[in-house]
Parts: structure tokens; sequence; C-alpha cells
């Protein structure tokens, strides 16, 4: 710890080095964060994700409401358990807002309570589970794109917006161990909009979400010398063979092609089979070459939340655990589906940007039950039936471990200290509660 003086008072500075942002599903861990009198001063290298991640300058006048009360944490976990309780089908979700510790204490709650738990987003839509159970996928880690990847293609992804770094360290700009510096690597793009990335790429493709099914039945045939119907295929698209002829020929040439691809990928209705067509085309190529697809995720740790239910449960996505087993539903069982179809008479959360994904009756349904809410930033959602605990940040204010959109898990380091409460605290009292009760 180094010692400044500034206007007669001493400031206390510490630096910490190779730091984990959860800012985003990348998880940087090459981080150096200045830290002065218990204030995230300076982030290096700079990135506004990160800016945002950090900034816990916000003021709390109490770290728990219940009914929008203020609220000791201890009267919050008391009034917490009771609605656990007191609920026949409560659904615990957005487990991807805090760390695996976390989750795993929330499997346990979820199972000792008979409840729905699920780690699915429902901003972001992920195939990847299923997909694994059907036909499966080859993948990669960011760190193999990096080092061998000579041509990308990105596909329904702007990482330059929601993945700031992901350019110099894992794709376009990153230097790469097995790969010839003086031959630049080859960058394609697919999306429906011209993007930050587009403008990066050496060829790109306008194309309408609703059509990607269409370019990948085009792509697979080409992979599997079919006939095409060349009039056919830009009737359909608005994309010429040629152009699509030109796309399979720059990724089945080169010797490591990375498909990566985004929401507007997924997120669309056909996506579960568009990434079934493109797991089935990334196959064929890789009969010549090597071929991997890689899921620019939202963050910070969605994939952790699946990995835990996976673990305990056996199943990669929403479950019922009201049984006293897990009841695997994956249409029927997410948190959208559950409270649009007003299944649930409680909810135990983690604030997070996946609630922008849910659609208005979702979201009306999920005001009208007890909430018990976890926040660890600055939130307006305060529950008027139910219990708000503002929680430490991980990775800010407390440690832990989160894994990277590739599947690869780092661990969080403590930079500041906070009064708020740890969120894997408040379950595992919960847990407890829960437990001697049944």
């Amino acid at each position: 710890m180094t010692s400044s003086a500034n206007n007669s008072t001493e400031l206390n500075t510490t630096t910490f080095q190779d730091v984990t942002c959860a800012g985003c599903a990348c998880l940087c861990d090459d981080l150096k964060v200045t830290v002065t009198d218990n204030r995230v001063v300076q982030i290096e290298p700079a990135c506004e994700l990160a800016k945002i991640h950090f900034n816990c300058d916000h003021h709390f006048e109490t770290s728990c409401l219940i009914n929008g009360h203020h609220a000791t944490v201890e009267e919050g976990i008391a009034h917490a358990a009771k609605l656990i309780e007191q609920s026949n089908a409560l659904l615990m979700c957005g487990l991807g807002e805090t760390t695996t510790e976390t989750q795993r204490a929330i499997a346990d709650l979820a199972d000792v309570a008979g409840a729905y738990l699920d780690g699915t987003n429902p901003a972001f839509a992920d195939p990847t589970g299923v997909v694994s159970q059907t036909t499966g996928y080859i993948t990669a880690s960011l760190g193999e794109i990096r080092h061998r990847a000579d041509a990308i293609l990105f596909w329904g992804t702007d990482p330059a917006i929601t993945h700031p770094r992901h350019f110099e360290r894992y794709s376009i700009d990153a230097p790469g161990k097995f790969l010839d510096p003086s031959k630049p690597r080859t960058v394609l793009a697919i999306d429906s909009e011209t993007t930050a990335t587009s403008k990066r790429a050496q060829q790109f493709v306008k194309l309408s979400p609703e059509n990607n099914l269409i370019v990948l039945q085009t792509l697979l045939a080409l992979a599997r010398d079919n006939k095409i119907d060349a009039a056919a295929v830009e009737s359909q698209t608005g994309v010429s063979l040629e152009t699509i002829q030109s796309i399979h020929t720059q990724m089945s040439q080169a010797n490591y092609a990375a498909f990566i691809i985004g929401k507007r990928f997924t997120g669309n209705a056909n996506g579960q089979a568009c990434f079934e067509l493109l797991a089935d085309y990334v196959r064929e190529l890789n009969r010549t070459n090597r071929a991997i697809i890689s899921l620019n995720r939202a963050g910070p740790n969605w994939v952790g939340a699946a990995n835990v239910i996976a673990w305990r449960t056996g199943y990669p996505r929403g479950v019922n655990l009201a049984a006293g087993y897990p009841q695997y539903d994956p249409e029927n069982n997410t948190t959208a589906a559950l409270l649009q179809q007003k299944r649930v008479d409680a909810a135990l959360y983690f604030t997070g940007d996946w609630t922008h994904g849910l659609c208005t009756a979702a979201r009306e349904h999920l005001h009208t039950v007890p909430q018990i809410v976890l926040s660890n930033h600055q939130t307006k959602t305060v529950p008027k039936n139910g219990v708000l605990f503002q929680v430490a940040r991980p990775g800010v204010e407390t440690t832990g471990t989160m894994y990277r959109m590739d599947e690869v898990s780092l661990p969080l380091k403590q930079v500041r200290t906070t009064e708020l409460p740890d969120a894997g605290a408040i379950i595992q009292a919960l847990y407890k509660l829960a437990k001697d009760t049944n």
C-alpha cells in the first residue's frame, strides 16, 4: 500500500493487478485497478463496461427493505423465509448476475423449497444446452480463437459494442501465436444492420435474420456438393449464390475457421434451428480443416448458471423441483414462460438487464407476486410486497468465481470493502431456515 498527501489529507492508495472484470461475458482478467480511500479511481486498460462495473459509489440508505420500508438484514431474511414457506410455486431466476458459489447455494435452497430453478436469460437466447443434447456442436476457448483462427465470420453480433475488448484480446487485432503475422486474418460479417464490427470486415453481407436459415442451408449444400437453385436462393434471401459461395470458399479454405455468433443469430424464431444447421456445416468443414462455433453471450455469469443447474439436476436449463426430484421441460420451465403463463406465486431473483427480455405479460405477473429481490447495483426495483436486499457486487466488493462465455472459470478479486451483505450469506441463511421448516 502506498500513501500520498492531498490538501493535508492522507489518501490510502492500493493498486490491484490481474483483476477480473465482470462487466461483460469476456471476463477480462488482465485489468489493473487503482483504489484510493476505498474508491476505484483508475482502470487500465480503459473500457466503458469496466468503468460501469467498478462504479460502486452509489449511496444506499439501507441494505434491506420490506414492503418498501427500511428493515435490518436479519428481519429481511426472516420475512423472506416466510414468503418461501408460504409459496407453492416459487421461481428462482436471474442467476447469471451472481457468482457460481452463490448459484450453488440457490440450487440447495431450490431443492428444499421445491422451487422452479432457471438459469436462462430471457434477454439472450442461448440454444447451446439443448443443441448439445440433440446434435452437439464443435467449439473452442477464446484463447484458441486468438492463437489459431485465420478466418473469422461474425454473424449477428457486434462485439465492438457488447464485448469492447474482444477484438484486441481474442479476434481481429489479437496477435496469434500460431498465425503468420504477415498475413492478416480473413474477417467476414453477416448481419441485419451495418455495425462497428461489419465495418472491420473484408466482406459484409446484409441479411435479414429470418433468412439466416436459407443461407445456412445453402452453405451446407455447398459443403456437401449438392445441387442448388441459384435463382430461388437469391429471390428468397436477396443474397446471390455467388456471394454465399464466396463465404464458403473463404471459410472452407482457412486452416482454422471461427464462426462467432450473437443475439441476432440465436434470438429469432428459428434461432435453434439455425444453430443446429451451423453445427452441421461446421462438422462438414472439419473434414478437411478446423472450424468451430463461439457464442458471444450476455454477461456476466449466465454460463455458470447453466453449468450449476446441469451439475445439480442433470439438465441444462429450467427444472421443477416440486416433486422432490428435477422435472425437465426446456420450453415451459423457463423464466419467461412461467411468468407469462402465471404459473408462479412468488419469485426470488437477482436484478439485471435480463428483465428487459421479459414480455409485458411476464413482467406484470412478476410484480403481482411476492418477491425476494437481490441487487448489487442501484435499482428501481423495490417490491411493494416482498423484500429487497442490496448486496455486495461480485468482483468488486466480494470474491468468488464466474464463467467466461467460452465456459472457462475465472476467480474474482475484492478491490474495495462495503457494509452491504454478501448475497451468498443471505441465500445460505434462507436455506437453513427452509431446511429447518421442512
